[in-house]
């Protein structure tokens, strides 16, 4: 088992762009996102959870256990 860090965000309806970052402990990545979209939800109301179901964005899934040197190259190499 992988330990990873997801970061979620959705637009709520009064505060505006809300989300936060889980650490989840799964074998892989598409498994990692659904473990972290699940406890995400868990932790809202029923109103955050309408709204989140329109729009929950995956901000980020990065295998927690990489050198932070990694994910600064390839950030760059997104940016362009």
């Amino acid at each position: 088992m992988k330990n990873y860090s997801i970061s979620l965000r959705f637009d709520d309806r009064k505060l505006g762009p809300t989300g936060r970052s889980l650490r989840v402990t799964a074998s892989n990545q598409a498994s990692a996102i659904g473990k972290g979209v699940r406890e995400f939800l868990k932790g809202l109301t029923r109103r955050e959870r309408f709204d989140a179901a329109k729009k929950l964005t995956v901000i980020s899934v990065r295998y927690a256990e990489a050198p932070a040197e990694v994910y600064r190259m390839v950030d760059a190499a997104v940016r362009g």
